[in-house]
C-alpha cells in the first residue's frame, strides 16, 4: 500500500522546489495537494495549481510525509491550520519536508527548537527571534530526525533525503545510482539570508 503524503501549497510559493521530490515521491506515495480553502487555485510562482483539498480537510486526516515548498511564505505564517498540520504531523513522529522559506513555518509551529535546520529566509531583524532554540546549519540539506530542511540550491539532495525517509531506495547501490544521475554540485553564497534591518525591510517590500 503507497504512503500518503500531503503537499501544502500556497498564493506564491515556489512549487519547482520540490518538483524533484514529487518525482520520486510519486511512485510510493499518494499526493494530496492541499490550499488554504476548498476548490483554491493557487498562484505558484508561474504556475496556476488547483489543490485536491483544504487545509481545514488536510487536518482531519492523517499522513506519513507533510512537505512545504518555499515563496512567499508570510501569506500562510499566522494561519493557524496550516500550524496545527504540521504540530499534528510533528507529534506523530512523521515526515516534515520544508524548503527555502518554509522553515519559518516550522519554526512558527514551534517544532525547530531543539533541532538543526537549515533555510534561505529573508525577514525582518525584529523576527529573528522566531528561530530561538534552533540550531541554524549551513547545509544544503539537513536532517534531523523526522524533519528535512533545505536550500533552494540543494533541491536535489532535499528530495534525496526525503526518499530515503520513504523506503523510496531499494538498496545503498539503487540510492547511489539516484544521486549520480543528479549529480549536484552547487556553492551557495550563505552572507545573502538572514535578518535584514527594519527600514530596509520596508522599503524592498515597497519596491
Amino acid at each position: 500500500m503507497k504512503k500518503k503524503c500531503l503537499v501544502m501549497l500556497y498564493r506564491e510559493c515556489a512549487l519547482y522546489e520540490i518538483a524533484t521530490s514529487l518525482e520520486l515521491l510519486n511512485d510510493i506515495c499518494e499526493i494530496d495537494v492541499a490550499t488554504p480553502s476548498d476548490n483554491e487555485t493557487i498562484h505558484c510562482i508561474g504556475l496556476k495549481v488547483l489543490g485536491d483539498i483544504s487545509y481545514d480537510d488536510a487536518l482531519k486526516k492523517n499522513y506519513h510525509c507533510v512537505i512545504i515548498p518555499g515563496g512567499n511564505i508570510y501569506n500562510i505564517l499566522e494561519n493557524q491550520t496550516a500550524i496545527r498540520i504540521i504540530q499534528k504531523c510533528n507529534e506523530e513522529n512523521n515526515l516534515i519536508g520544508a524548503i527555502c522559506s518554509a522553515p519559518m513555518l516550522l519554526a512558527q509551529a514551534g517544532i525547530l527548537k531543539g533541532k538543526n535546520f537549515t533555510h534561505a529566509a529573508c525577514y525582518p531583524e525584529s523576527q529573528k527571534q522566531i528561530w530561538d532554540g534552533a540550531n541554524f546549519v549551513k547545509e544544503l540539506h539537513v536532517v534531523d530526525g523526522n524533519i528535512v530542511t533545505a536550500n533552494p540550491h540543494g533541491s536535489i539532495s532535499f528530495a534525496m533525503a526525503l526518499a530515503k525517509k520513504l523506503a523510496y531506495f531499494k538498496d545503498s547501490e539503487d540510492e547511489q545510482l539516484c544521486k549520480s544521475a543528479f549529480n549536484e554540485q552547487i556553492n551557495f553564497d550563505w552572507n545573502i539570508i538572514g535578518p535584514i534591518p527594519d527600514a530596509e525591510w520596508e522599503k524592498m517590500r515597497e519596491e
